[in-house]
C-alpha cells in the first residue's frame, strides 16, 4: 500500500491495521536512532549500515522503510508540511496568508 493510500484510508476514519502500526513503529525507531547518530557523529560520517545495525535491521530492510539516508532526516518535515498545508487550507479564503492563525477563524 502506498503512503498516499495509507493516508487516504486513515483520513476516511479507518484505523490503521497491525502492519501499518508496525511499519510506523519501525520507521520511528529508525528516525530516532539515525538522529542520535547524526548528532553524535555528523550526517556524513554516519552510514546507513550503522543505522541499520543499531535498529537491528539489514541494510536492505532499512531501504524498504526509507529510500535514502536523506529521507530519514526529511521524513519529519514532510509530515509537518502536510499538517501546515491542511491547517492553511482550512482557513477562510479571504484571509491573508500572514494573518492565518492555528485557531478558529476570527473573521
Amino acid at each position: 500500500m502506498t503512503e498516499t493510500a495509507r493516508t487516504a484510508a486513515q483520513s476516511a476514519g479507518k484505523p490503521p491495521g497491525l502492519g501499518e502500526r508496525m511499519r510506523a513503529t519501525v520507521r520511528a525507531e529508525v528516525v530516532e536512532v539515525a538522529h542520535r547518530l547524526f548528532s553524535e557523529q555528523g550526517f556524513d560520517r554516519t552510514t546507513v549500515d550503522q543505522i541499520a545495525a543499531e535498529v537491528g535491521l539489514s541494510r536492505a530492510s532499512l531501504f524498504r522503510y526509507f529510500g535514502t539516508k536523506e529521507e530519514i532526516v526529511l521524513g519529519r518535515l514532510e509530515e509537518s508540511g502536510r499538517l501546515i498545508a491542511e491547517a492553511l487550507a482550512a482557513r477562510p479564503d479571504d484571509e491573508r496568508p500572514w494573518g492565518a492563525r492555528a485557531g478558529p477563524s476570527t473573521s
